[in-house]
């Protein structure tokens, strides 16, 4: 029994000591895979960093590619004006600047644009600071971006149909109507003198229109005349494509305005045009129109005009007046076996209006201080829709509206 004790007493300590044994055993394994965790976590932080850094930095590349890309159809609006080339640099540095300021998302390290011609290439780097990827001595990234947009232009021809008539004289209209002309042709030819894509012309209206005297082989006389002429008879008073002949307007000294400007690509030109306006006469707002139909289609008398369907080519007509039409014995229509009146007068208007948009022709009207209800709904029908007829009561408003126009149509000029 004692013996037995004695065994089991044995027994209990060799027991003791291997589970001692298992103990340290035990604590030396969880050191060992301590020390293996430490050592795989660091390739983990790094992992995690650099998904973190490289996210950041795709972040930027997004950012700065879609900054490029309305930089350069920025640039491809301002090539449309004119500009010159510094001007254009100005232009591409302040919209980098404003659309991608550096330092916000990295520093911005290199921006270049080219034109050929027809492709706008721009180009940006930017250097984005790391943070994690700091861990294996990478402390920035170089990101890039580059953009190309191809430049398909449309032609634009305008043609402003204006009044000129006696009434433009109250309150200095025909002064106000000049300034509103000036600052469309500003926006539309920009910086520039001349332009490869825009044309403009003017045709002044009162009681009859003129054609200018250098146009002789279409007149049946050419005796004391003034450049003005007699409409033809119905309905080739309406009527786009038209030869004459024309019968001089013989009372030259009443209601006889500027002569038409043709369409044009040189600033000046229109520029005089438009300053050499007076008022003097009554009001055939549809004879302005049919010499403005006229002087727009690539038919004669006046061919400046590009043909109708001609692809990536916007035509617009402006017609503005201050008055209704009126019927006198001075007028386009003196040699008719009756006057037309008034309502006749309109119905030709919308005839030419409605021959116009057949032709895809955009047309905008204007009624300039005045405050006649049926001519104002005349014009808002002529116009190609509502938003294209606009009642101007004062010489400031008229000058935002057409810059308004100005800007629809630069829209259509550029299409990026």
């Amino acid at each position: 029994m004692t013996v037995a004790m004695k065994n089991s007493s044995t027994s209990k300590r060799r027991v003791a000591g291997i589970l001692m044994r298992c103990t340290d055993f035990a604590a030396a394994r969880s050191g060992a895979v301590a020390m293996i965790f430490a050592l795989s976590l660091i390739p983990l932080l790094i992992a995690a960093g650099l998904a973190i850094d490289m996210g950041r930095a795709y972040i930027v590349k997004q950012r700065l590619t879609a900054t490029t890309d309305a930089a350069g159809l920025a640039i491809g609006t301002a090539i449309g004006t004119g500009r010159s080339e510094a001007q254009l640099q100005t232009v591409f540095d302040n919209f980098i600047a404003a659309n991608f300021p550096s330092g916000e998302l990295g520093t911005i390290t290199s921006t270049n644009f080219t034109y050929d011609g027809e492709i706008i290439t721009v180009a940006a780097q930017v250097e984005v600071e790391m943070t994690f990827m700091k861990i294996i001595r990478i402390d920035s990234l170089t990101v890039g971006a580059t953009s190309q947009i191809t430049r398909q232009e449309d032609t634009i021809e305008v043609v402003l149909v204006l009044d000129n008539t006696g009434s433009m004289n109250f309150g200095g209209r025909i002064f106000d109507l000049k300034d509103a002309a000036n600052s469309l042709v500003d926006i539309l030819f920009g910086t520039g003198s001349t332009s490869t894509q825009v044309k403009v012309a003017l045709v002044p209206f009162a009681a009859t229109v003129n054609i200018g005297t250098d146009n002789t082989s279409y007149m049946s006389s050419t005796q004391s005349w003034s450049g003005c002429v007699l409409a033809l008879d119905e309905p080739d008073d309406t009527a786009d494509e038209s030869t004459g002949t024309w019968d001089p307007y013989s009372q030259f000294l009443f209601g006889c305005p500027r002569a038409i400007t043709p369409l044009t690509n040189v600033k000046s030109t229109l520029t005089s045009a438009i300053n050499a306006m007076n008022a003097s006469g009554f009001t055939h707002v549809n004879y302005g129109a049919i010499w403005g139909l006229r002087v727009i289609s690539a038919a004669e008398p006046f061919t400046e005009g590009v043909s109708y369907g001609t692809p990536d080519a916007t035509k617009a007509v402006i017609i503005l007046t201050d008055g209704a039409n009126t019927s006198f014995s001075a007028s386009a229509y003196q040699n008719y076996p009756s006057l037309p009146s008034a309502s006749q007068l309109d119905d030709k208007l919308e005839t030419v209006c409605t021959a116009m948009k057949r032709e895809d022709i955009v047309v905008y009207t204007i009624t300039f201080a005045l405050n006649d209800p049926a001519t104002q709904s005349l014009f808002e029908n002529c116009a190609t829709d509502d938003s294209k007829y606009f009642n101007s009561p004062s010489g400031a408003e008229l000058t935002r509206v057409f810059r308004v126009i100005a800007s629809q149509l630069k829209r259509l000029h550029v299409s990026s």
